[in-house]
């Protein structure tokens, strides 16, 4: 239930390619090439800029390189700007879309950015435009079909999943959906946390680190960004000269990271003193976090022995006046590994009611549910409690449909719902090691379409 960041092969890198709607288009022309490579010199120059957080600087760095009077130039231009500003992507693709009305790239970009920044009415417009102009590639079709469901124009939707040509367009799917929802956060968070830290807002500082050592790249893979970690451990030399104790702690996450073997991670903590043997407990709980997946991932360390040690410290920074997210999220994988279900409760309790997360809602949900008296007594009013208050979570729906079945006129309202919040974050598949796919929705559509048939065959009374 609960995942600290455990580092993988896949380097997280800063790149604002690739360009997804060229990537899923049938229609890519000849010269996006070159304009690839364009931009891709443009963002790659100015990498240090959305460092330090200067996202009006590159967008107008692409700005100067962009050719007015030429579409793909336009297009191009507002692909190499998504993943920074959402919004700053816009404004060229309308270009692109008035330079060339007869072109269906440009609407399929339009479609995506609206789409990205919640704005399904002109969303479906442009997915409409798109196709109309043969742009819209099959796989594509999914990610479009969001907004018809969210408009409920479910019977388009459906005709847009019907020409998805599933399994095999599985992986294309899983990807464009991710990149709608995931594509653009880690390095918008960074740089907007960057410019916030340096004024002195401890909070953004906190989710500059986290960010840092947990960048997520997509819905599967997380790990340390160097780049933009060693741009915290200088903002941080920089703005507090005189805090030593940060200044070591991130060292020693720096050095963690670099560590490629138990030993080398043993060796690690031991040096700075943390977690194993007679070690305190970092006081930066991002740290602590980040430093304790490292000896999870080799099994440095009983987690029985960690949480005798540290959990009634963790406890209490959860549980401070300014609160502490990453304490919380230590404490809750901790009781999870060492099955203390009474801890985990009560932490649950915490993160859903006080931090208003749905990770601990469905947690506290599922714990409920392995415990046969609290379900019978509190199961079904926890579960309303936590789709009010998470509607978008997925599991939850699932709970739903599973554990207090719908009657027959219910059953497609249920389902539809379900739909919509696998949009928001796929449901994870235990066929391909655990990890979100779109399984899950592919068949929530089909069983949705194939109840539709089924009841225009009925006689009308």
């Amino acid at each position: 239930m609960y995942s600290l960041t455990r580092l993988r092969a896949i380097t997280a890198v800063c790149c604002l390619l690739p360009f997804l709607g060229f990537a899923q288009s049938p229609q890519a022309p000849t010269d996006v090439q070159h304009w690839q490579t364009v931009f891709k010199a443009v963002a790659e120059e100015n990498q240090p800029r959305l460092m330090v957080g200067d996202i009006d600087g590159y967008v107008a760095a692409v700005r100067k390189a962009v050719k007015a009077d030429d579409w793909v130039s336009q297009t191009v231009a507002g692909d190499a700007l998504y993943r920074v500003s959402p919004a700053a992507a816009i404004p060229f693709h309308e270009a692109a879309a008035k330079l060339a009305p007869d072109e269906g790239l440009p609407q399929l970009e339009l479609a995506f950015d609206y789409q990205r920044t919640g704005q399904c009415d002109r969303a479906i417009i442009a997915w409409q435009a798109a196709d109309k102009r043969g742009a819209l590639a099959n796989s594509t079709a999914a990610v479009a079909a969001y907004c018809f469901f969210r408009a409920g124009q479910v019977d388009e939707a459906l005709a847009l999943w019907a020409r998805v040509q599933w399994p095999r367009q599985r992986v294309p799917v899983d990807f464009a959906l991710s990149e709608m929802v995931m594509g653009t956060r880690a390095l918008n968070i960074h740089s907007k946390s960057y410019v916030l830290a340096r004024a002195g807002d401890e909070k953004a500082l906190k989710t500059l680190i986290t960010n840092a050592l947990d960048w997520r790249t997509d819905w599967w893979n997380a790990s340390m960004n160097r780049r933009a970690f060693d741009t915290v451990r200088a903002l941080v030399k920089d703005t507090r000269p005189n805090d030593t104790r940060l200044q070591r702690e991130l060292d020693c996450a720096s050095d963690a990271g670099a560590a490629k073997d138990a030993d080398s991670v043993k060796g690690v903590m031991r040096h700075c003193h943390f977690w194993i043997e007679d070690g305190e407990l970092p006081a930066s709980s991002d740290v602590a976090k980040f430093l304790l997946a490292r000896l999870d991932a080799v099994n440095a360390a009983p987690v029985a022995d960690l949480l005798k040690r540290f959990g009634a410290p963790l406890e209490a920074r959860a549980r401070s006046t300014e609160g502490d997210l990453a304490a919380l999220e230590t404490l809750a994988y901790l009781q999870v590994m060492a099955h203390d279900r009474t801890g985990l409760k009560a932490t649950d309790e915490l993160g859903w009611h006080r931090y208003r997360l749905a990770q601990f809602a469905i947690s506290r949900v599922a714990g409920a549910a392995a415990d046969d008296a609290e379900w019978s007594a509190h199961g079904e009013a926890l579960l309303k409690e936590a789709l009010v208050d998470f509607p978008d979570q997925a599991l939850l729906h699932r709970f739903r449909y599973e554990f207090f079945p719908p009657a027959p006129s219910e059953q497609e309202r249920y389902l539809l719902e379900w739909v919509v919040a696998e949009y928001a974050g796929l449901t994870a598949n235990m066929q391909v090691g655990g990890l979100p796919t779109s399984t899950t929705l592919s068949s929530l559509t089909f069983t949705v379409r194939k109840r539709r048939e089924e009841q225009a065959t009925l006689p009308k009374s």
